[in-house]
């Protein structure tokens, strides 16, 4: 009998809080120094790493930019996908947020536009996914 080929899963398809994730190849890894911060409603990855004791390092928001990273942090009920570029992406839209801007939707910057995602960036309607890393002694 020949023996069945073996499969292996990228990623398991819910996250460790039970949340539904996107079956997708993993994003880069984080640096050891590197961790991921969930910012508060309108504040910026600057902010938010600061607040955190920490340094935001732009060159790192690629490996926040999966759907599977942001359901590690935040419901995404709508859902989660690609959006027009915006500097303030990767992000999860508050529920209060108006319709226009998708409410409870996570949402991510197209591979070819990561330049823009800016540390500074903040939306009044958004909560942000910063790439935060330990500052210099």
């Amino acid at each position: 009998m020949a023996a069945l080929p073996r499969v292996t899963s990228v990623r398991p398809l819910s996250s460790d809080a039970g949340k539904p994730t996107t079956p997708s190849p993993p994003g880069p890894p984080l640096p050891a120094e590197v961790v991921p911060v969930a910012a508060e409603k309108g504040a910026s990855c600057a902010a938010a790493c600061e607040a955190a004791g920490r340094r935001c390092a732009p060159e790192h928001f690629a490996a926040l930019n999966d759907c599977n990273r942001l359901r590690e942090h935040y419901a995404c009920e709508a859902g989660c996908e690609a959006d027009a570029p915006a500097p303030e992406y990767p992000a999860y839209v508050d529920a209060g947020a108006p319709k226009a801007q998708r409410p409870t939707m996570c949402l991510l910057l197209e591979p070819a536009t990561l330049a823009q995602a800016s540390c500074e960036a903040a939306n009044a309607h958004v909560r942000r996914l910063c790439p935060c890393a330990a500052v210099a002694a």
